[in-house]
């Protein structure tokens, strides 16, 4: 009991220094380390203890599962997450509710993926496939250009359906300590199923901007430990989701340099492009109330930008609002369209005529 309230308020407890000062006999430290190691502690068997780091009896350290932490302290399983860099915890009761705009070619794929995600449609979902012998997991996986929408898709799906979001971004769970990535991602999987089994509902894993691991493996080249690291990732990666269950949705903006070995294992691929003329001129509306349709309408011909652009766009405005009381005109909106564009060039994208 002593070296559990020890794991409480301590992160990565070396095992041996501490054993031995509870039991102040190393022949009985030697054989609950071996246990230990074996993964035959009763302690390891229960979901007490996980691995943190080490190799030999000298300089192994364990952790409390996130599972054990919460149900010992009390504390939710969003707490123990701030102890992994990169990982957040997002109550679907914190994300504001939006209407999103989708080309034609989504609708359909969007409206599927709402209903699947609706607790009823995914019991019967999974239950079907476990009958079949299915793997019961849900991977997705959401791409095209930044601005396109695919954050905002996934936090609307999981206010629609009522789960939460367990959100890890990418680059923030690398390290530069040899092992350290590889243990990272794999705990990140640990704490998903242990969240899973306390949860009402199944939460959503997402994997935000995912491009760097879902790449094309690269060959050991010059920088080795770090291509190596980067496979390792991969293969941790390709294991997890083979065994997946749960709803994991990952985001790339770099569809084409996928690695084949992740196109098989993600069962639904959404493409989301920039809106076509008759979305964007519906997201200027939602967006610009009050502003003549003639500008929305030139608006949505003259400038092909993202739903993230014409975000940026508006938030401009509402800043001139708050500055200045005033109302977008036709010369402060030209003017915000061809700064939003970053380049300064003829084309018919640069400008549009009001007549």
């Amino acid at each position: 009991m002593a070296f559990i309230i020890l794991c409480i308020n301590n992160r990565n407890v070396e095992c041996k220094s501490v054993i031995f000062r509870l039991t102040n006999r190393m022949d009985t430290t030697l054989k609950d380390l071996e246990a230990i190691k074996n993964k035959s502690s009763p302690l390891y068997k229960c979901g007490i203890f996980e691995f943190s780091s080490g190799h030999t009896l000298d300089d192994m350290t364990v952790d409390l599962t996130p599972l054990a932490y919460c149900g010992l302290t009390g504390m939710e399983a969003a707490y123990t997450m701030k102890s992994l860099e990169g990982l957040s915890f997002i109550s679907h009761n914190d994300i504001t509710k939006k209407e999103l705009f989708y080309n034609e070619t989504n609708v359909s794929d969007i409206t599927r993926l709402q209903e699947m995600l609706l607790e009823k449609n995914y019991k019967n979902i999974t239950k079907r496939m476990k009958d079949k012998g299915y793997s019961q997991g849900l991977p997705i996986i959401l791409y095209g250009g930044p601005g396109t929408g695919k954050t905002e898709t996934v936090l609307q799906l999981a206010k629609k359906s009522g789960r939460d979001i367990l959100k890890l971004n990418i680059e923030d769970v690398r390290s530069c300590w040899v092992g350290e990535s590889e243990k990272n991602m794999k705990k990140v999987f640990s704490m998903y199923k242990d969240t899973l089994k306390t949860s009402k509902l199944a939460p959503i894993l997402f994997l935000n901007e995912a491009d760097a691991i879902v790449s094309k493996r690269t060959s050991i080249g010059h920088n080795a430990s770090v291509d190596k690291m980067e496979n390792a990732i991969q293969n941790i990666l390709l294991d997890e989701i083979e065994r997946f269950e749960g709803i994991l949705i990952a985001t790339t903006n770099l569809i084409d340099n996928i690695d084949p070995a992740f196109d098989r294992r993600f069962l639904f691929k959404l493409k989301l492009d920039n809106p076509t003329f008759d979305v964007k001129k519906k997201i200027w509306e939602s967006k610009l109330e009050g502003v003549d349709e003639n500008i929305i309408t030139s608006l949505s011909r003259n400038y092909e930008f993202s739903g993230g652009q014409i975000d940026n766009i508006v938030k401009k405005v509402n800043i001139d609002n708050i500055l200045f009381g005033s109302s977008p005109t036709k010369d402060v909106l030209e003017d915000f369209c061809k700064k939003e564009l970053l380049r300064d060039d003829n084309d018919k994208h640069m400008g549009f005529s009001m007549n």
